[in-house]
């Protein structure tokens, strides 16, 4: 069948004039040039779209390794936090600060502040903050009271304002917070 196809292509290119047999021949390598080009065309199309849809990928699966790292890091530090609160349940603020300034040796000015606050979108924390105002601090007490306040894990320093007075010293006004879980009503 093959071979039939192939004799009687052969005749016909042999009955063909010379004027003839240049233009099929041009013809055909012009259809085999534009099927060739087609081809390539669809070719480079297709794995252009294949390269993009993989450096897509790609870029998916390093933000979902980013969103890992810190889905992971917020569970530590969420099972740091849970750890922390349970082992200082009975934890008070007012008696931590008086010890505080006892141990450093310092005097607040005035009243101390408390407030306790419900976090927004927690049912389950609140914090209790206590504001103080301290004079005649050097850079040496302050830093060494900051440094102290820092190293504590169930304390932190919401805000502070830092004032020279005019004897070179001093004078802070300081809020520090700390969360606990709130109190559930036993009625």
């Amino acid at each position: 069948m093959i071979s039939k196809l192939i004799e009687k292509i052969l005749n016909f290119i042999n009955q063909l004039d010379q004027e003839n047999f240049k233009k099929y021949l041009i013809i055909l390598i012009g259809v085999l040039l534009f099927i060739i080009g087609s081809a390539l065309f669809f070719i480079q199309s297709k794995s252009s779209s294949l390269i993009n849809q993989i450096q897509a990928a790609q870029r998916a699966a390093i933000n979902s390794n980013k969103l890992i790292i810190k889905f992971q890091n917020v569970e530590n530090q969420k099972s740091k936090l849970q750890k922390n609160l349970d082992s200082l349940q009975d934890f008070d603020i007012k008696g931590f600060f008086e010890s505080f300034t006892r141990s450093n040796k310092i005097k607040s000015d005035g009243n101390w502040t408390f407030a306790t606050i419900s976090i927004a979108g927690n049912d389950l924390l609140e914090e209790t903050s206590l504001q103080a105002t301290f004079k005649n601090l050097t850079m040496e007490k302050l830093v060494s009271i900051l440094k102290e306040l820092e190293e504590k894990d169930n304390i932190y320093v919401k805000n502070l304002k830092i004032t020279r007075e005019e004897n070179k010293t001093l004078s802070i006004d300081i809020m520090i917070g700390t969360l606990k879980y709130k109190q559930v009503d036993k009625r």
